[in-house]
């Protein structure tokens, strides 16, 4: 059955479930905040935090080897890969080509046999099925990168590998989905039923709610107006709960940063800006040559020069649209709001804008795109970027790291600015644009010391949008190592609540022996403790000093945590030392398996890593709880090649993941690093041995 229009049934659920990058068969769904599975990125950022990041000879850049292949990305359990990213040079500090002879293998729920097999560069090439434009597109055709938005998806985990890399200066992307390990998908054949992706992709600029099948009319709202100097015009006003899909504007080029539009939804302020920011076209000049106005699916210019946003706006009770003119002459403007026939999706968010200015940034100081408390997602990113007192395209070399639900470290991490919209080696082929990402300009400015550089970029995340249940945080670094000093003004269009949708339950802390007491830890096998000081990935680096163990592999660890009053899915993090990769294991509750772990990177540079498991619902209540380590492979031992089989653990954290409500009123948090005595009762015995004998791992 193909995948793309299908809905799921999860098990022990009645109801259909959509995975959560299949917009395209409802845009509404953009609007809607996952809670059971999260978006994360794998990347060749430098793990140590240095400038260059992993890519040249020597460079470890694979999570692993299998004989003559390079393990790029592995994934276990359901989810999705829903983009590539990557850009190659040969030391000239230009895009190229891709080495034809480099060979891509993707694996797909643990068969030995790949089922996409070809050389990397036929992947971006557009002329093999799926991966046909608009869905890919080489470096010529998004300024320097290579890219693909394919979905690819897996039920049991996803494999990729290059075999004649080790010699390229290749650096990439991998945005993917981890779901809780109870859903139920239908894996990649090749065959899916992409067209109404396709379509929306082919057609930037052109209404995409009305090419939905059996799209009903909505309520429109339209009027021509004056708007005075310093007055608030409101143009529209609803009650009740709703939908706005689209929202146009037409008016003189030079008002579009005079006329500001304000949004209310739900009796709360979430926009306030110029039009220009709004519609992602900042200082674009239309009729210069070599610069392109944005007009990508969600905002831009379309062909009768009418600023236009397509992004799904819900609100539960009320809403409300102004405009105010800023400047000090009146403006006549045409504008209009439509309202949808159709409801709003069940755990929609609502739609926010945040804007931040740095200019410059100060030494050692991050651009805060983007900072919010609370459950929601993040969907697109427009700024205007540049140098600042002749220090060229540097700006363009610091990565993205963004952090969710408190954790240490990025849970994702770039490999350059450039890189986030989908271009390489400082937009090398000049302004392009694209129904998701784009570049409108790159110009030189007169700066106070020297001439500076100036860019404006678009990127929309519809498929692999940054959904968060309990804050997050998204920072661009200033240059290769956060001390360049440059221009920054970021637009974040997000889908919000206030309120938490994931809330932390308990916690286990070894390096406390009452809290081991308290949850009753035990080990099998010869488990060592140890004391370990040392960093998190990010910058500045977060510092720890902490007690653990270490622990053969096939080892398990057993512990209890409690889960009373808890009634959706939960959320397992695990605090480890980084130092050796691997450490692949299993999670079983109340004997029965309910995730897996896959293998890790090597980093002993910033050896503390944090990863967070979802978890299916369980029985309120006191929880049985065993992580078993993966047993060494026979094949690798045959073979006599150094294993490294300890796996370690510090800490681990049990979170509720609630059903997304923008009125959710219960909020708990766990400090990092707080103590657990006192936060229960008396616990009832639990018998261990009956299900510590049953080790029945997979060949791995």
């Amino acid at each position: 059955m193909p995948i793309a229009s299908a809905q799921v049934t999860t098990q022990g659920e009645g109801a259909a479930w959509n995975p959560p990058w299949e917009f395209w068969s409802d845009l509404r769904r953009v609007a809607v905040v996952p809670v059971d599975g999260r978006s994360l990125l794998r990347s060749s950022h430098c793990l140590s935090g240095c400038r260059k990041d992993r890519h040249s000879a020597g460079d470890e850049r694979y999570l692993r080897r299998d004989g003559k292949e390079g393990v790029l990305f592995e994934e276990a359990g359901p989810g999705a890969i829903t983009r590539i990213w990557m850009t190659s040079s040969v030391g000239t500090g230009v895009s190229v080509a891709i080495d034809p002879s480099i060979r891509l293998r993707i694996y797909f729920d643990g068969e030995a046999t790949a089922r996409i097999d070809m050389p990397l560069a036929q992947l971006f090439s557009g002329q093999t099925a799926p991966f046909t434009a608009p869905l890919v597109g080489d470096r010529l055709t998004s300024s320097g990168g290579f890219f693909s938005y394919v979905p690819m998806v897996y039920q049991s985990g996803c494999r990729v590998t290059l075999e004649g890399a080790d010699q390229t200066a290749l650096w990439f992307q991998f945005n993917f989905h981890r779901l809780r390990s109870d859903r139920q998908l239908a894996s990649f054949v090749g065959d899916e039923d992409l067209s109404r992706l396709r379509q929306l992709l082919a057609a930037p600029g052109v209404d995409p709610w009305l090419s939905q099948p059996d799209y009903p009319a909505g309520t429109i709202t339209e009027e021509t107006r004056e708007l005075i100097p310093g007055e608030l015009t409101p143009i529209f006003v609803a009650a009740g709960s709703g939908l706005i899909d689209s929202f146009k504007v037409d008016l003189a080029v030079s008002a579009w940063s005079a006329i500001e539009v304000v949004m209310r939804f739900d009796g709360e302020v979430t926009v306030t800006l110029p039009l220009a920011d709004f519609f992602a076209l900042g200082g674009v000049d239309p009729g210069a040559a070599g610069e392109l106005p944005t007009r990508s699916l969600f905002l831009g210019l379309d062909s009768l020069d009418r600023l236009y946003s397509y992004w799904p706006m819900p609100f539960d009770s009320d809403a409300a649209l102004w405009l105010r003119n800023g400047g000090s002459e009146v403006v006549s403007v045409t504008y209009g709001v439509r309202q949808s026939a159709l409801p709003p999706l069940p755990d929609s968010g609502r739609f926010a804008i945040s804007t931040n200015l740095a200019s410059p940034t100060a030494v050692g100081a991050q651009v805060e795109v983007l900072t919010m408390p609370g459950a929601g997602k993040w969907v697109g990113l427009f700024a205007e970027i540049g140098s600042v007192d002749g220090s060229g395209g540097l700006y363009l070399e610091g990565d993205e790291r963004i952090y969710l639900d408190g954790s240490a470290h990025p849970a994702l991490y770039g490999t350059g600015l450039e890189d986030t919209f989908n271009a390489g080696f400082y937009f090398d082929q000049g302004p392009f644009g694209r129904a998701l990402h784009g570049l409108e300009f790159q110009r030189q400015v007169a700066g106070p010391v020297a001439m500076e550089e100036r860019a404006a970029a678009y990127r929309w995340m519809p498929a692999e949008g940054i959904s968060f249940g309990n804050g997050i945080r998204v920072g661009i670094e200033s240059g290769p190592t956060g001390t360049t000093p440059m221009y920054a003004r970021t637009v974040a269009y997000h889908y919000r609540s206030t309120k938490p949708a994931l809330v932390a339950v308990d916690f286990l802390d070894l390096a406390n022996p009452a809290s081991r007491a308290e949850h009753d830890y035990q080990t099998t096998g010869a488990a060592v403790a140890y004391s370990l000081r040392g960093f998190f990935e990010g910058e500045p680096p977060v510092a720890l000093s902490s007690t653990g163990l270490r622990r053969p592999a096939g080892s398990s660890s057993v512990f209890t945590f409690d889960a009373t009053g808890c009634v959706d899915g939960l959320l397992l993090r695990r605090r480890f030392d980084a130092l050796h990769g691997g450490q692949a294991g299993e999670i079983w509750i109340d004997g029965q398996r309910v995730a897996e772990l896959a293998g890790v990177a090597a980093n002993p540079d910033r050896r503390w890593r944090e990863v967070d498991l979802y978890l299916p619902p369980v029985a309120s209540g006191q929880l049985a709880v065993e992580v078993r380590s993966a047993p060494v492979s026979k094949r690798r031992r045959f073979l006599r090649r150094r294993v490294v089989t300890d796996f370690t653990e510090f800490r681990y954290e049990l979170w509720e993941t609630r059903e997304f409500s923008p009125m959710i009123s219960r909020t708990v948090t766990l400090p990092h690093g707080a103590p657990s005595s006192g936060l229960r009762g008396l616990r009832k015995p639990l018998s261990r041995l009956h299900w510590l004998s049953r080790l029945h791992w997979r060949r791995l």
